[in-house]
């Protein structure tokens, strides 16, 4: 098991990658990241994605989410309620959440099985599809909850940058391993 103190310190050095990016440099490969995402089969064949309304140095998403939107792709963003989160219906009024970032109002929700796509921010990734997320727990829960169900499972695809890339990220026994991740330079399976 990896300490709590040696997952701390990998968020704290991958905050800083990703605040080490210039506004504007941020901005642009965002827009490249988006514009792998809309060229993608993957994408092309959805009909249901779960994306997210990007905070603090995340790959920014609101042109990818105008853009499948456009589409004519059905848009969901996560909620959060206590230590759960669930998908609703990416519909303005938004709110700001306890967590402080903007979230939809909860009118609907959708079951993970109805989503095609699930797009994740993250702080890092490896070479075997591993994330280190912000260390709340939200999207593995999400995920390990329908993992053991006979139910499809949407694509779990990471948005970063390139700098985001670990080498090896340790793990603990209840992480959900992404599919995929796109970063400016392309999409990488594993």
């Amino acid at each position: 098991m990896v300490s709590e103190s040696r997952h701390d310190a990998l968020r704290r050095s991958y905050r800083q990658r990703r605040r080490a990016l210039e506004p504007s440099v941020a901005r642009d490969l965002s827009a490249e990241i988006a514009a792998q995402c809309l060229a993608s089969p993957a994408a092309q064949a959805a009909k249901r994605i779960g994306s997210y309304i990007a905070m603090r140095g995340e790959v920014q998403t609101a042109q990818l989410n105008r853009a499948l939107i456009i589409a004519d792709k059905q848009l969901y963003a996560p909620v959060v309620r206590g230590k759960h989160m669930v998908f609703c219906p990416l519909q303005p009024p938004l709110r700001r959440a306890q967590t402080g970032n903007l979230q939809p109002q909860m009118r609907s929700a959708a079951w993970l099985s109805q989503l095609d796509i699930v797009l994740l921010p993250l702080l890092a990734f490896d070479d075997r599809g591993n994330r280190l997320g912000m260390g709340g727990g939200y999207y593995d829960r999400l995920f390990a909850s329908r993992l053991h169900r006979k139910t499809k499972q949407p694509l779990r695809v990471g948005l970063a940058f390139d700098c985001q890339q670990a080498e090896r990220l340790p793990m603990q026994a209840w992480d959900v391993p992404l599919h995929a991740v796109v970063t400016e330079s392309g999409w990488r399976f594993f």
